[in-house]
């Protein structure tokens, strides 16, 4: 796949994680939403570094659209995602999607929060790890019903 090509798919990729930025899930976090379900279908297409990249962006267009609510440690988060998702498309290169999205959920809920465990309080932990681990479940629940669908697509579009 050409450069253009693999561009102009990651631009549509991270205009999808924008629109699941803006649909926000109720909490006491403006910042957690649906944008994590394009970045995880972006890795078959553009294989993980691209998929990490994508949701890095996402995650920070998630914050923008929810008034930086942790302020520039949204940028940990971000990093935080371009790593758990380059591991997610690891696992997916290996046909163990199940295990990525078990690992997506675990750690975007469990361990991705951790700093703000020490960085702000325990308390801040307690309420955003369990609103993150339903979220990133729904994420990785859509995720996996899309997927199959986007590949069969690709898939009759390069038969085209």
């Amino acid at each position: 796949m050409g450069m253009t090509r693999k561009l102009t798919l990651a631009a549509l990729f991270v205009a999808l994680c924008g629109i699941g930025a803006l649909i926000k899930l109720p909490g006491p976090f403006s910042s957690v939403a649906l944008d994590l379900t394009p970045a995880l279908l972006s890795v078959v297409f553009l294989g993980p570094l691209w998929a990490g990249a994508i949701a890095g962006i996402g995650h920070i267009l998630s914050a923008l659209s929810g008034g930086l609510p942790l302020g520039p440690f949204h940028f940990i988060v971000a990093l935080e995602m371009v790593g758990i998702v380059l591991i997610f498309g690891w696992f997916v290169r290996r046909n163990r999607q199940l295990l990525g999205y078990i690992w997506v959920t675990l750690a975007t809920g469990l361990l991705a929060p951790l700093p703000f465990y020490f960085l702000i309080s325990p308390a801040l932990y307690s309420a955003l790890a369990p609103l993150l681990l339903v979220a990133t479940g729904i994420n990785c629940l859509l995720a996996s019903i899309a997927a199959p669908l986007v590949k069969r697509a690709g898939r009759q579009e390069m038969i085209r």
